[in-house]
């Protein structure tokens, strides 16, 4: 049997849908709206009175320009800082290893193999002037923190012997820096779901309340009117309810695009169930078994597999890939290679200056 006439028992045996059960809430990846409020809160008095904190004359000037003429910069790879929750608009969870995790450990690989050679480069990433979390009103710290460009900096610091990487300053304001790093990744070659559209265009649309151009921003960001006329609905309906006491101890950016979507039938939060997931996995297994038999087991693995990808996509394929990849590593140490110096090297859940010499 060929590829193209498996795919076919495919399309005709419908795989059943995942279970719908919710998962525990996460505040390290959950809370996307509030991290970006909070990052503009904390940044919106930067000036240029921290012009002494700069220290941009330590980056090497390469000479070089980009596309919009700014200048290029070799950056010290310690002096660099990201804040993933307010300027990384991915749903990339590395506890609940969910599908775009694996699609960015993917992506991050493809991104480490030219780093292989010491002469090539990646695309400059963007970084920006920003407030370290932990100041104070008494002591306020500034550091150098990634706009865009999250994945090539794993990939640089993934890579032995890399000690910078090429980046541009990005000196616009704290808001500005939160729509260039969404616009950013909607060019970028891992493309962002539309899922993960819709909710960083509902967390740009509540933390620019009261801000003039908040439709025009929204809209930029890909938005249909009928999703922003949505989203005002539901906003009014969440803040009218926390204004009333009906929600008590509650702020409208605790509240992310999914949870707000459903309000307010979705106050219930049930549990992960592992029962749900395994039912699911034996369901599978029963369709493929109940079309193909034993044949697959004894089919061309290069055909099957060429199969799959194109049934699955090649994201989704990958994804699956990527997730084998790091079971085999797990359970084998000979495996293990640069996937241990990217675990090594993943974000902090606590955004933290990592050089105080920047």
């Amino acid at each position: 049997m060929s590829s193209r006439e498996w795919m076919g028992h495919l399309d005709l045996y419908k795989l059943p849908a995942p279970p719908k059960h919710k998962l525990i809430q996460r505040k390290e990846r959950s809370m996307r709206t509030e991290s970006i409020a909070d990052y503009i809160e904390l940044n919106k008095n930067l000036t240029r009175d921290y012009q002494h904190e700069d220290n941009r004359e330590f980056f090497t000037d390469t000479g070089r320009k980009n596309a919009n003429g700014d200048t290029i910069f070799l950056v010290p790879i310690p002096a660099l800082v990201w804040n993933e929750d307010a300027l990384q608009p991915r749903e990339t969870d590395a506890l609940d290893k969910n599908a775009q995790y694996y699609q960015r450990r993917n992506h991050i690989r493809k991104l480490y193999k030219p780093l292989l050679n010491p002469k090539k480069e990646l695309e400059p990433i963007i970084i920006t002037r920003s407030i370290r979390p932990e100041s104070s009103e008494k002591n306020t710290v500034t550091c150098w923190m990634v706009v865009d460009g999250h994945n090539r900096l794993m990939a640089y610091r993934s890579s032995e012997g890399r000690t910078q990487i090429p980046a541009v300053i990005f000196d616009g304001s704290p808001l500005d820096a939160v729509l260039l790093a969404i616009k950013s990744n909607n060019r970028d070659k891992l493309p962002m779901t539309s899922q993960e559209k819709l909710s960083t265009a509902w967390s740009v649309f509540v933390v620019m309340r009261g801000v003039k151009g908040q439709t025009k921003a929204i809209l930029d960001l890909g938005v249909s009117k009928g999703t922003l006329q949505r989203f005002r609905e539901q906003f009014k309906l969440i803040t009218n309810d926390i204004v009333s006491g009906k929600l008590e101890y509650t702020k409208i950016e605790e509240f992310e695009w999914k949870k707000a979507r459903d309000y307010p039938e979705n106050q219930d939060t049930s549990e992960w169930d592992k029962d749900a997931d395994d039912k699911y996995v034996i369901e599978v297994s029963e369709k493929l078994f109940k079309t193909f038999g034993h044949t697959l087991k004894k089919a061309n693995t290069e055909l099957i597999s060429r199969g799959l990808e194109r049934y699955l996509g090649e994201q989704v394929f990958l994804a699956i890939l990527e997730w084998h990849r790091e079971e085999w590593v797990r359970d084998d140490d000979s495996l293990r290679g640069w996937e241990t110096a990217i675990d090594r090297y993943a974000p902090p859940q606590t955004p933290l200056c990592e050089h105080t010499d920047f």
